[in-house]
Order: C-alpha cells, then structure tokens, then sequence
C-alpha cells in the first residue's frame, strides 16, 4: 500500500469507523504504523483535527505486538472487544519498551 492509497483509505472509512464504535476525533490520539505515510496524510489528519502520536520509528515491540494480533483476527472476524483489549494492552507494551530502553522486550 502507498502513502496516497492510504491516506484515501483514512478520508474514506476513519471516520466512519470511529462513529461506528461511538467515539469522535476528539476522544483518540492516531498511531501511525508506517511513519513514511504520515507525511502524505498529515495534512488531512491537521485538517480534520486528529492528533497524532509521536511514535518512535524503531520500536518493534510498540508497533509489532498489538498490530500482529489484531491480523490474526482480522483474519476470521473481529468483535469490537478485541480492538478495546489491544489497546489497553498498550500502555504495559510502552512499560516494557521503556524498561529495555528501546530494544526488544
């Protein structure tokens, strides 16, 4: 996928996809899991007001680990539990990075 693929990816279905878990663009922070598309879409994500988190590019265990599972259940169907679980696994995955001083856990 290319930086311009995905940045109409987002302008199509990033909002919709918030409004269909209830939530607004004021209620997330975006975490980019490709830093090269960040540049192309920054403006779009400035403009409609998404905060973006400063993301170090070379922590595989941050970009990795939640990122991973979540394909194996895209793979077959994924309930909305998943997503919320995955998330609120980050800030132990963020602990551990920190812990190691950037290198693998």
């Amino acid at each position: 996928m290319d930086a311009e693929l995905y940045t109409h990816i987002l302008k199509e279905k990033f909002l919709q996809s918030l409004e269909s878990y209830g939530m607004e663009v004021g209620e997330i922070i975006f975490r980019q899991d490709d830093p090269k598309h960040l540049l192309h879409c920054l403006k779009w994500l400035t403009d409609d007001s998404v905060e973006v988190l400063d993301w170090p590019v070379q922590s595989p265990d941050l970009i990795l680990n939640p990122i991973e599972h979540l394909w194996q259940h895209l793979k077959g169907g994924m309930p909305p539990q998943v997503c919320i679980d995955l998330i609120e696994s980050m800030p132990r995955c963020v602990a551990a990075v920190l812990k190691a001083k950037g290198r693998y856990t």
